[in-house]
């Protein structure tokens, strides 16, 4: 079983990881964009 929960400024460096990572992008057939950690923590900010 499986639990959700709200997203965390923590989680943005493994969000970041994950979406640097091209391989994993690759298995999810979509493409790859390199996306800076700076623009990830703006993003939390803003979606926050």
């Amino acid at each position: 079983m499986y639990k959700l929960r709200g997203l965390r400024k923590k989680d943005i460096l493994k969000i970041s990881k994950w979406l640097n990572d091209s391989e994993l992008i690759n298995y999810l057939r979509a493409p790859f964009y390199f996306i800076n950690l700076d623009v990830d923590y703006r993003w939390y900010v803003h979606y926050m």
